[in-house]
């Protein structure tokens, strides 16, 4: 028994097996917080959709695929260095941590200003 009505559960269940007819796909908390946050504008009402949490889980999921090969492959003593001389890195090298460091600028400054929103943008582009 919940506070909907009748005819408000019987129009919900028919959209459910027309956009999910095999069911809703599990995702998992990290999705779910990391959609929540990219729904944060300020506003009062979210849009929720599930195919967008569907997404990010797949997203969330390479971020942790790509951490796990990369701390997996790490020497037991290793230790990251204080400073890199990017005169010994080729063009692509460059240009990747040029695109890393402004994704990291945009995602600190959107955290300080609790826009979280643009946040989660800056994180999944």
């Amino acid at each position: 028994m919940g506070n909907l009505k009748q005819e408000e559960v019987g129009r919900a269940t028919k959209y459910q097996k027309t956009a999910f007819p095999n069911g809703i796909p599990e995702c998992g908390a990290d999705a779910l917080r990391f959609t929540l946050l990219s729904y944060v504008t300020g506003g009062g009402d979210l849009n929720f959709d599930i195919k967008v949490m569907h997404a990010y889980r797949r997203f969330c999921n390479k971020i942790w695929q790509a951490s796990k090969y990369v701390l997996g492959r790490l020497p037991p003593d290793f230790a990251p260095a204080a400073s890199l001389d990017t005169s010994k890195l080729s063009l692509s090298e460059r240009w990747i941590l040029h695109r890393m460091n402004r994704a990291v600028k945009i995602a600190n400054e959107a955290l300080e200003a609790r826009n979280f929103s643009r946040y989660t943008q800056s994180i999944y582009r």
